[in-house]
């Protein structure tokens, strides 16, 4: 009696490896065919994955930053910004970022432009943003790389003032605030 009963715990057991790889197959083959970050980034925040979809989505964008496919800070980036939910930022796009940060990408590093993705914050006018980076460890003092030849070699809190100082009707007390400048109107 017992080797039939091994003999069926070996076949559910095989039935349900079969059943899980095809379905990671099938997500899988789906995400390879992503050219871009901003699908993957999109699906990645939602709430509603399941653990084997969330760790198919991490190898992926393991696998697309590590081969340079994507850039890390990019995709930091839009992470939190789509992230964004009017006044709050969704718990499973700061989880994503957070793991971003532990695994693959330096929160400081420059984004295509040649900025970190702090500066796109500032620039964008986005305190909920600027306050998850400061978190996760972004430097205010790193400096612009590349850019235009006003902006290079700013910091965050330089280009802040520059920012206020090209779009004065953006209020961006939260993001001075945040970045410890004083508020004093120019």
């Amino acid at each position: 009696m017992k080797p039939r009963n091994h003999r069926i715990y070996w076949i559910v057991s095989i039935g349900f490896v079969a059943i899980l790889c095809a379905y990671f197959g099938q997500q899988y083959s789906k995400l390879r065919s992503v050219d871009h970050h901003l699908p993957l980034v999109a699906i990645s925040i939602s709430p509603d994955l399941d653990w084997l979809s969330e760790r198919v989505i991490e190898y992926e964008l393991k696998r697309r930053i590590t081969n340079g496919d994507f850039r890390g800070p990019d995709v930091l980036s839009d992470t939190l910004l789509m992230g964004l939910d009017r006044d709050d930022l969704r718990p499973s796009a700061f989880r994503r970022a957070e793991w971003l940060v532990e695994n693959l990408v330096d929160v400081n590093s420059e984004m295509i432009g040649g900025h970190p993705p702090l500066f796109a914050a500032i620039i964008g006018n986005e305190p909920l943003m600027v306050e998850q980076l400061l978190r996760l460890g972004a430097d205010p003092t790193v400096e612009a790389v590349v850019g235009s030849p006003d902006d290079e070699g700013m910091d965050a809190v330089e280009y802040a003032k520059m920012a206020r100082a090209i779009l004065p009707d953006r209020d961006m007390t939260e993001v001075f605030e945040l970045l410890s400048i004083e508020t004093a109107t120019k």
